[in-house]
């Protein structure tokens, strides 16, 4: 079958014309105002409009007042980019902006026409230097400058579910004659509890012995669904040593013993414990009065609590995850170090081997709940431009295009026999094998991002923006809707359920209804809706209304320690959520209600997660992303990427009013009412949880770090410490509602990798035709994971397919 990538066309067109030649320089009406064109969604521009505010009302009178358009709300910067393109290529004088949020590379199209706007005029002290000399790297800039300010910056870090990965390792790993004594002595302990428990003999009559086996088999099964194996199975001694002798194999996998492994591993081991931590306390909730000696006894041995709760937390694990097996290939004889987080070569080899060793993440048929893979990437194309960067030394006249005279070389990448491109062979066919397994998903995998996949224990471990941080965590007891394949975490301010409702109030037309959290609610109606009603919804789809009005029978389930399957109520989610994916089979989308998109959802199963099921903050390992393709790669690299705030030519008067509005938002301190004196710029950027290259920004981060990393050597040996180095007990979960909640944890992190001197800092070439080639590779990319059969000759050739003549004629 032959396989096609398809661009945006209309973005196609324009970005070819523009190409061509460009439309020359224009001024715009004055219309005596600076605007500013985003693309984020209402919510998110709340911020932004809370910003503007400030300033309209303290700024002089002679200046001109700043106003937010809206280009498009589903945060899509490519939109926000076709827009432009439209307005330059028809010289749009009346209805064009000063100033938008967008990559670096819509400079270049702006210049192409003489319509960048030097910012050379703005006070930019506060920036650290560094991260401004990506604008030495735009093509198209006639004069030298800056064009473009970092406002909202983010890097990537590596993520390790703790307890995921332990059951891994530890299933894997040769046993040393500690763990085994511990064991012993459990055995013993249980021995001794069962002996005492009474003098009664069972009959040895058939009917008897019969009747005893079914009440076995019954309590082994309740202890496999959750149940407390430690409470509930006291049968007897000899059943617990015959369930200890049937174990998986020993495996031989050696943990290495330099230091950094072994601190990395007892990170490890704490972020399991924390996690069967949370288990156990539901355990001792649930347990019978018969078997709480047995608790309290284990409890009175500090190393047999922590075996007790890693072993919880790997028994629970291993229910989605399955058995190890010792396979040539995978972790077999395999020694663990942590250098293998630190270069893609290596991490692509181990999560192939993680691969081999579980048989279910190769598995083709996956629901919604079941694992996903070892292996998550955010973006497939940054990786691959951040290992390329790597593999050429860090030096750009080695990546795949490069800005030369103020014009994009390509040759590199079209030049098949440049070391460049062999290196892009090699970093591909390294992705190849884990891709075979079926290890490997990114943020287009059932448009689902890679840390909502970790959040519930499907991942082993992903690489993920800095901006992520808020939702990478789960709260107590959250619910989930599995559609399918798909899995949607219901999200309490923009997820409502809909009831069935038991009389329609006289109207035939009503088909549910739904109470939002501001005392308000929404009704859904087929037909018509009646006069007079303004919070109603009218359902055209009749599939939709047939799903309405005959709801399959949907369970709401709870996982781990509790057995509950009951009929739900709920038999629709109404979701203000625009980047839900429709199907018109399960989701649906509906009109417009005010500005927001609304999404239904049906035939669902609700699940509620308990927590030993969900990653917590402290149960994440978090690490710089790979930071090389070889491990003897000659310099280590840390990607910059985000947009930036754009200046646009409109006319002398709204030139000069945009940059003494740019010098406000970069330099003014004002009072936020929130205890802080900081800047707009400081403000925007920890509200969108983006990080301000600001000196004192980084400077605080420094001391973020070396705090944390004190606090937690201060630590050492107490509950629940070292499970991972960012942040106290819910930072960041609570999505900027507090001080506490601000603080990103992955930032930190990143910027450890941007202060330190001998990382290069990665910001991709800024060129018009370059996100074409960004585009292409993302596609296809993604398009490999979906088709094995496309190997590293197709995924080029497909990428050339979709460039286009123009941008073949520029290598």
């Amino acid at each position: 079958m032959k396989f096609k990538i398809f661009l945006g066309s209309s973005f196609f067109g324009v970005a070819t014309l523009l190409s061509a030649c460009g439309t020359g320089r224009f001024d715009q009406i004055d219309d005596g105002k600076i605007k500013l064109a985003v693309v984020t969604s209402p919510s998110a521009a709340s911020s932004l409009q809370t910003l503007l505010d400030q300033y309209n009302n303290t700024k002089a009178p002679a200046d001109y007042p700043v106003e937010v358009v809206s280009l498009d709300s589903t945060g899509s910067y490519t939109k926000g980019k076709f827009d432009t393109q439209k307005r330059l290529a028809a010289k749009d004088k009346n209805n064009f902006y000063n100033l938008t949020f967008n990559y670096p590379d819509l400079v270049s199209s702006l210049a192409i026409n003489g319509m960048e706007l030097n910012l050379d005029g703005v006070n930019v002290s506060n920036f650290e230097q560094s991260f401004l000399d990506f604008n030495k790297n735009i093509s198209g800039v006639r004069k030298p400058g800056i064009y473009a300010l970092p406002a909202t910056m983010s890097g990537e870090v590596l993520v390790l579910n703790g307890p995921v990965l332990h059951y891994i390792l530890n299933s894997a790993k040769k046993k040393d004659g500690t763990e085994s004594k511990i064991k012993t002595a459990q055995l013993k302990t249980a021995s001794t509890q069962a002996e005492v428990k009474g003098t009664m003999t069972m009959a040895s009559d058939e009917q008897t012995t019969k009747l005893w086996t079914n009440i076995q088999n019954a309590a082994k099964e309740n202890a496999d669904n959750g149940t407390t194996e430690k409470a509930e199975k006291t049968v007897s001694a000899s059943s617990l040593q015959l369930k200890n002798t049937n174990k998986t194999t020993e495996g031989t996998l050696k943990i290495g013993t330099d230091d950094n492994t072994k601190n990395l591993w007892k990170k490890i081991e704490d972020a399991a414990k924390t996690n069967g931590e949370k288990g156990n306390e539901k355990q001792e909730a649930t347990q019978s009065n018969a078997s709480a000696s047995l608790v309290k006894l284990d409890q009175k041995n500090t190393s047999q609590d922590k075996t007790q709760n890693t072993q919880t937390s790997d028994d629970e694990i291993k229910k989605s995850w399955g058995e190890y097996k010792e396979v040539e290939g995978g972790l077999k004889g395999y020694e663990f170090k942590a250098d293998v987080f630190e270069s893609w070569e290596k991490l692509n080899d181990f999560a192939v081997r993680v691969a081999k060793s579980f048989s279910k993440v190769s598995e083709e048929k996956k629901s919604g709940s079941d694992i996903q893979g070892v292996f998550g990437i955010g973006s497939l194309e940054n990786a691959l431009y951040t290992a390329s960067f790597a593999a050429g030394g860090g030096d750009y006249n080695n990546f795949l295009f490069n800005i030369k005279k103020g014009r994009a070389d390509f040759s590199n990448f079209f030049n098949h026999n440049s070391k460049t491109f062999q290196s892009l062979r090699d970093i591909f066919n390294s992705f190849k094998p884990l891709i075979d397994q079926k290890g490997l998903i990114n943020n287009k995998h059932f448009d689902t991002p890679v840390n909502n996949y970790a959040k519930f224990h499907q991942l082993a471990f992903y690489v993920s923006s800095t901006a992520r941080f808020p939702y990478s965590f789960a709260k107590d007891n959250v619910k989930r809707l599995i559609i399918g394949k798909r899995e949607l975490e219901v999200n309490p301010k923009s997820m409502f359920a809909i009831k069935k409702e038991n009389g329609n109030n006289g109207n035939s037309n009503l088909l549910g209804k739904v109470a939002l959290d501001n005392n308000k609610s929404i009704e859904l109606y087929e037909n018509n809706i009646p006069n007079g009603k303004t919070d109603a919804i009218l359902i055209k789809n009749q599939t939709l209304i047939s799903a309405l009005k005959n709801p399959k029978q949907t369970k709401s389930s709870q996982r781990s320690f509790q057995s509950t399957n009951t009929q739900n109520d709920a038999i629709c989610y109404l979701a203000f959520n625009s980047k839900i994916r429709p199907d018109d089979k399960d989701i649906f989308l509906l009109d417009k209600f005010g500005e927001k998109f609304v999404t239904a959802i049906v035939n669902f199963e609700e699940k509620t997660e308990v927590k030993i099921n969900t990653l917590q903050e402290k149960e994440a390992v978090v690490l710089p992303a790979p930071q090389k393709f070889k491990p003897t790669d000659p310099k280590s690299v840390a990607l910059v990427q985000g947009p930036s705030l754009i200046g646009i030519h409109a006319n002398a008067n709204e030139d000069r009013s945009t940059i003494k509005f740019l010098n406000w938002y970069l330099n003014a301190e004002v009072d936020w009412k929130d205890g802080e004196k900081k800047t707009p710029a400081e403000y925007l950027a920890e509200k969108a949880s983006y990080l301000l290259p600001f000196k004192k920004v980084l400077e605080k981060s420094k001391q973020n770090i070396k705090a944390t990393s004190k606090e937690g050597e201060q630590n050492q040996g107490k509950k629940g410490d070292g499970a991972q180095n960012q942040g106290k007990k819910g930072d960041g979960a609570q999505n900027g509602k507090n001080d506490k909640a601000k603080h990103n944890g992955f930032v930190d992190i990143a910027v450890s990798q941007f202060l330190n001197g001998s990382v290069a800092k990665f910001v991709e070439p800024a060129d018009f035709l370059g996100i074409r080639l960004r585009d292409a590779v993302k596609s296809t990319f993604n398009a490999a994971i979906n088709n094995t059969s496309i190997n590293f000759d197709k995924f080029i050739q497909y990428i050339n397919d979709s460039l286009g003549s123009d941008f073949k004629q520029r290598q």
